[in-house]
């Protein structure tokens, strides 16, 4: 009997931490709220892909919320591998918010790993 492993996409729905009447995403504190409730560090580790949904009534979500997000992840996996990882069917405007957090973990990264070496 063969035995195939099943790749299981999972998924982040943002619309679950969403601030109630609010239509914008924004800080790093919530941010970090978001990566623990929904068990990123985990997400990191496990196998398969990990979609993220945002509502699409959504007007806006800053870097600091996703730099609370996602930063320890952008920083474990890198550019690459974060985004093999996560897939974000956003809007083009968004994207970009997501795009200045990547560019600016990656240069926090690299600028904390020279210092320390």
């Amino acid at each position: 009997m063969n035995s195939t492993i099943d790749v299981i996409n999972k998924r982040i729905d943002l619309g679950e931490v969403r601030v109630p009447g609010t239509r914008v995403y924004s800080g790093q504190p919530r941010g970090k709220a978001a990566r623990q409730h929904f068990r990123v560090d985990s997400l990191d580790r496990e196998e398969g892909v990990v979609t993220v949904l945002i509502p699409s009534d959504t007007y806006s979500i800053g870097p600091s919320f996703l730099l609370g997000l996602f930063e320890p992840s952008i920083i474990k996996l890198g550019e690459d591998r974060f985004f093999a990882k996560y897939k974000f069917p956003w809007d083009t405007i968004l994207l970009d918010s997501l795009h200045e957090t990547v560019a600016r973990a990656t240069k926090t990264s690299t600028v904390l790993r020279s210092i320390a070496s």
